[in-house]
């Protein structure tokens, strides 16, 4: 029997499901939008948007306060996820439940403008750091 692969963004939005997770919070962009809209469309989740970065981790942090779930929140790469230092901050220091799903650049183009070191600018806050990269 073949195993078909599935890309990164239909597994992570399959995943949310699969946690029951049923909103998510966040700013769109093209590292994420693809699996916000797999979350939505196939998944039936719903989607917050955020008019900035920083405001979606507080918003995913307050849901997790009043509903004691874990709140989950979506950026895209660069200088979107440094918008979110003094948020993740917050959250890490009052150890609330939250996961941030934060897109990177294409492995294929290491030099990417927006290339930055994802994990020191999260270490930075506190907050723990997985990396989940796609090959070319």
């Amino acid at each position: 029997m073949t195993e078909t692969k599935m890309p990164t963004y239909q597994s992570l939005a399959r995943s949310l499901s699969e946690h029951s997770v049923s909103t998510l919070f966040g700013l769109m962009g093209d590292a994420n939008l693809f699996m916000v809209d797999d979350f939505v469309r196939r998944w039936g989740g719903r989607f917050v948007p955020a008019a900035h970065e920083g405001s979606s981790i507080l918003m995913a942090l307050a849901y997790a306060y009043v509903s004691g779930q874990v709140g989950v929140a979506t950026v895209t790469h660069g200088p979107a996820l440094t918008n979110c230092v003094t948020a993740l901050a917050e959250g890490a220091r009052g150890h609330l439940p939250m996961v941030l799903l934060a897109g990177d650049t294409p492995v294929s183009n290491p030099r990417h403008i927006q290339a930055i070191d994802q994990r020191e600018v999260v270490k930075a806050t506190g907050a723990g750091f997985e990396q989940v990269r796609a090959g070319p």
